[in-house]
């Protein structure tokens, strides 16, 4: 339910949750409301933002991941529907450390279409989303 007739529809999130995330691609589950406006996500291992109206959304934040080892990569996707819309940064090491991609799209989606952010875990075994909350975030707003 929006916060008042007209509202902009506006959700930010993030994560604290320092969780695992195998090596490959997989969605990453922004679990920390911060204001949703018309409760237009879905936490967990399905982490959804699913659009209350048709319109033009900015798609933005950062994922970040802990103990990435050596000339291995992190990069964040943004996926429309189930399918792969756009990418962030692809960002390599250049020593074991934590890697941060960031993403910003604009997506046009129909009432009921739904993006998720996906991270690619480049590293040969699991690796922890970092711990701070900073470190982690999206937000999806209608600007049209």
């Amino acid at each position: 339910m929006a916060l008042y007739p007209g509202a902009p529809i506006l959700a930010i999130y993030n994560s604290n949750a320092n969780a695992a995330y195998a090596a490959g691609v997989s969605i990453f589950d922004f679990e920390d409301v911060v204001i949703d406006t018309h409760a237009a996500v879905t936490t967990g291992a399905a982490w959804k933002f699913t659009a209350p109206a048709t319109g033009y959304y900015l798609v933005c934040g950062v994922v970040s991941l802990d103990a990435i080892l050596v000339s291995k990569v992190v990069d964040t996707r943004i996926y429309k529907n189930g399918a792969l819309y756009g990418s962030g940064a692809r960002v390599q090491t250049n020593a074991t450390e934590t890697l941060s991609s960031s993403f910003s799209h604009i997506v046009q989606l129909s009432a009921t279409d739904y993006i998720d952010v996906r991270v690619n875990n480049g590293d040969v075994a699991n690796r922890n989303a970092s711990a701070a909350a900073s470190f982690n975030q999206i937000s999806v707003i209608q600007v049209s």
